[in-house]
């Protein structure tokens, strides 16, 4: 996890990026319908997280693995997306 560090405290969040070995992304559990998103080479999702205020964005690595790239936060967990898919972007370079 990485803490970004804003001026007005309360516009910190953090960000995580996992690796789920043995799930797709139809299987991500999310707190909100999620929306199709295309990061570069990558099909994916973006949604809402479960718990809390923020914004997870889930990519294809392979039909039964994906790349999950969260932010967590307060305030509103759309506002959240941006910076997740500003993260997805730089991991998706990295994937195979």
């Amino acid at each position: 996890m990485w803490r970004v560090e804003k001026p007005i405290a309360s516009e910190g969040y953090l960000i995580g990026v996992t690796y789920e070995k043995a799930l797709a992304v139809g299987d991500l559990v999310a707190g909100g319908k999620p929306t199709q998103v295309q990061v570069g080479g990558h099909k994916g999702v973006k949604a809402p997280v479960v718990t809390g205020v923020g914004c997870v964005v889930s990519l294809e690595v392979t039909a039964t693995s994906r790349v999950d790239v969260r932010t967590l936060g307060r305030g509103d967990s759309e506002a959240l997306c941006e910076p997740a898919m500003a993260a997805a972007e730089k991991v998706e370079a990295r994937l195979p």
